[in-house]
């Protein structure tokens, strides 16, 4: 899951449901725990902050698309 997490914040830019599902499935996650993955991932993402971003690998640079798509809702 935490690969989820990195790849949606530097390879996807966001948020990505079918990708983690994709992702879920080459694990060997089985089908009727996806969802739960799925869900998970995408809480982290809206938690994810430069405190916590050591966790997933990244560093607080890598969080600025998820600022600006937080201003441009907002």
């Amino acid at each position: 899951m935490r690969d989820a997490v990195w790849r949606s914040v530097l390879e996807w830019k966001g948020f990505r449901p079918d990708n983690t599902r994709t992702m879920a499935a080459d694990a060997g996650i089985p089908e009727a725990d996806r969802e739960q993955v799925i869900n998970y991932v995408g809480n982290e993402l809206r938690g994810l902050n430069e405190g916590n971003a050591i966790r997933y690998r990244l560093r607080p640079e890598h969080l600025c698309f998820m600022l600006d798509q937080h201003e441009t809702k907002g």
